[in-house]
């Protein structure tokens, strides 16, 4: 089982399905591969009963939500396509709970964060060289959404980069060209986003000082990289187009896909519209004259997206839904939370459970990828204030990883070594404990 995990995540990560089917359309049907991977593991663990089968209560009750939603949604077909989503994301979810639950699997998790943080690399290098985009992938086809993918790949490379004393220069480089990336995606909403969260990465780390002055190379070399790639100060012309774009009347207003999505809201406000169902409903409540004024006929709007994740929300899976929704956050918070106690009782001088140099290293490195979900996890709700990223697996990953770096540090927590504590070399970057 252990390594069809593997491959799954693999497939997940790299899609190399959808690079295949772009060049030889003809495969296209080879794209659904992860999912029977998927489904096959799931009843593997069902039929054989190989390991518990562990599911996440948070995550199934905002499923639960959405399966409300979708019951009840105007336009179920949508809905159902919305529903499928998330309830692939909750299968996945629960076969890496069951299988890595295993002691002697939990350090597989080490591959899955190595192959995580490779994917910023691909997809980065590919953005890059196509100006902003990876042509073949179902999310990266677009700048609005290779953008905000870049933002979460800086988050986490750079700060798992200092799990150790000496910083890992592969995880330095991947943050570089994560950087890169987003600079080339030329994304407004991405740009504000990355330099917020640099700010909470600041905040949050217990040496600011020091680390001010890393995060100011790291803006030089941003700066730096706008020159290089938009000669004549295009990108900073682009950028200072923030404002306006909020009040721009044209049909792709922000401002008013928002006004329309709270419009939802008031006539769904418990379940929602359903499901990737606000373009559908927003003919109905636009008339032909409003949409005219805006240069568009009312029925254009049925391909439209909110552009904003808790709009979204709100729209399509009502109060109900976005009380589920909230409750993920929370949860993954206050696993985050859990890590650094179990970190605090176990590593530093002092703690109360003594472990082994090869433990020691491998708890610290738990410690900063928990700070990089953390920090990723902020990149994400940033970013969703600007694009419609909802349904994108990045948010359902983070979650699924923070809760496997927690598991993993209380199973080890569980069987404790008797080897005498050494301290653990300072790393140039430390999280804060509280």
């Amino acid at each position: 089982m252990l390594p069809a995990l593997i491959v799954l995540w693999f497939l997940r990560l790299f899609k190399p399905e959808w690079l295949v089917a772009f060049y030889v359309p003809g495969l296209g049907p080879i794209k659904s591969i992860p999912t029977v991977i998927l489904y096959g593991m799931l009843a593997y663990l069902v039929l054989f009963k190989t390991s518990t089968i562990r599911i996440d209560w948070p995550f199934t009750i905002y499923l639960a939500c959405v399966a409300l939603s979708t019951i009840f949604a105007e336009n179920t077909g949508l809905g159902r396509k919305g529903f499928q989503g998330v309830f692939d994301n909750f299968v996945f979810f629960a076969v890496n709970m069951s299988v890595l639950s295993q002691k002697d699997n939990m350090r597989a998790l080490d591959t899955i964060l190595s192959m995580y943080v490779l994917s910023f690399v691909v997809y980065g290098l590919v953005g890059i060289a196509y100006k902003g985009i990876v042509p073949y992938h179902v999310y990266l086809d677009d700048e609005d959404f290779f953008g905000p993918f870049m933002d979460i790949g800086v988050a986490v490379s750079l700060i798992a980069a200092y799990q150790t004393a000496k910083p890992n220069r592969f995880y330095l480089m991947t943050g570089v060209i994560s950087i890169v990336g987003l600079v080339a995606s030329f994304a407004r909403g991405a740009f504000l986003s990355f330099c917020a969260t640099g700010l909470y990465i600041w905040w949050r780390s217990s040496n600011r000082v020091k680390n001010a002055m890393m995060l100011l190379i790291a803006a030089v070399f941003t700066v730096s990289v706008t020159f290089i790639l938009f000669p004549e100060n295009a990108y900073w012309k682009e950028m200072a187009t923030i404002g306006n774009s909020l009040e721009n009347e044209k049909s792709e207003g922000r401002h008013f896909l928002i006004k329309k999505g709270f419009e939802i809201f008031a006539l769904y406000p418990v379940l929602g519209a359903g499901p990737l169902n606000y373009g559908f409903i927003i003919p109905r409540i636009t008339s032909e004259a409003e949409a005219q004024s805006r240069g568009m006929h009312a029925a254009q709007y049925a391909t439209r997206v909110a552009h904003n994740i808790y709009i979204q929300i709100l729209a399509e899976l009502g109060t109900i839904g976005a009380m589920a929704f909230v409750g993920l956050i929370v949860v993954f918070w206050v696993r985050s939370r859990k890590v650094r106690r179990l970190y605090a009782q176990h590593l530093p001088q002092g703690g109360r459970v003594q472990l082994e140099a090869d433990s020691r290293e491998q708890w610290h490195k738990m410690l900063m990828f928990g700070f990089a979900f953390e920090a990723a996890m902020v990149a994400y709700m940033l970013n969703g204030i600007f694009y419609p990223i909802l349904f994108c697996p990045w948010f359902y990953d983070l979650l699924i990883l923070n809760a496997l770096v927690f598991r993993y540090l209380k199973t080890a927590a569980g069987q404790p070594s008797q080897a005498a504590q050494k301290t653990l070399g300072v790393p140039q970057w430390q999280w804060s404990a509280s």
